[in-house]
């Protein structure tokens, strides 16, 4: 999965990419719970990054970010962590297959 930045800055970040661990959770109508792994600056929802002994905030590791769909169940807006709002962005999600 890749959410791309709308304004892309030199030298600053050009969007964000995910690989999906596990099956997406329903948590309130309309919006799914995702397990992902990535390289991300701050930890997302119950993360293995932390701000405890031992821990790092950033970095690479594994969280949840929830994600809102629209009608036809396509993912419409995204929120990395729990002080986070929900942004409206172009969401590119793609299923590796193996060749026939």
């Amino acid at each position: 999965m890749a959410i791309p930045k709308i304004d892309i800055e030199e030298g600053k970040n050009t969007g964000h990419v995910v690989f999906v661990a596990e099956t997406p959770a329903l948590i309130d109508p309309g919006t799914f719970a995702v397990r992902v792994y990535d390289s991300a600056s701050g930890p997302h929802f119950d993360d293995t990054r932390g701000n405890g002994a031992g821990q790092f905030h950033s970095g690479v590791g594994s969280g949840f970010i929830n994600f809102k769909i629209d009608e036809r169940g396509c993912p419409k807006s995204f929120q990395f962590a729990p002080s986070d709002p929900f942004r409206t962005l172009p969401i590119a999600i793609a299923r590796l297959e193996p060749l026939p």
